[in-house]
């Protein structure tokens, strides 16, 4: 981050291997007990998760369906609000992490049946500003589906390095709008 002007700079992941032959259901989705819980019935279904990242790939196979609207903040695709796209492929990395469908296609989130917000406030360069945080964290704390729907989870891959009062009275002003009942990740 430049503390002079604000701006979120991302590290760039590169790959160190590529798992060509996978199953269906990863490692950390079996890990973090997720099987028990949608033998429970917690799929993630009348969940949204607001995906505050690089954007993400709008017709991956595996995120298609469950992406149930987005908006982008940066001056990527000419300021298009409405394309929300991921040239970076980090925010559709998390958001298939979240809510990768159970498909037979690729691999399967930790809450399938969740549906995905996708706010686009890093760009393609691999910056944002707080500026734009803020702004996509006050955007999904006012949102509304179709039928009402409400995000209900918060997710920021990301960070400064150092404490940014506005970001922080965003996030309160988020929790308190929901009376505590949003999570941030």
């Amino acid at each position: 981050m430049n503390d002079g002007t604000g701006e979120i700079v991302l590290i760039p992941n590169t790959t160190a291997s590529i798992y060509e032959d996978s199953d269906e259901i990863p490692y950390g989705v079996k890990m973090v007990g997720a099987l028990n819980y949608w033998n429970q019935g917690f799929t993630g279904k009348d969940v949204v998760v607001a995906v505050i990242d690089t954007g993400c790939q709008m017709d991956h196979p595996d995120l298609r369906n469950s992406i149930i609207a987005g908006r982008n903040f940066t001056p990527d695709f000419g300021g298009d609000v409405g394309n929300y796209g991921d040239t970076l492929f980090h925010g559709t990395h998390v958001a298939g992490i979240i809510a990768g469908s159970l498909n037979d296609e690729g691999i399967v989130g930790v809450a399938p049946d969740a549906k995905l917000l996708i706010l686009k406030a890093i760009s393609e360069s691999g910056e944002g500003t707080y500026d734009n945080l803020i702004k996509a964290i006050d955007y999904a704390v006012q949102w509304r589906g179709d039928t009402g729907q409400r995000v209900r989870i918060i997710t920021m891959s990301l960070g400064g390095s150092k404490n940014h009062r506005g970001l922080y009275e965003a996030i309160m002003r988020a929790i308190d709008e929901n009376s505590g009942d949003l999570c941030f990740r």
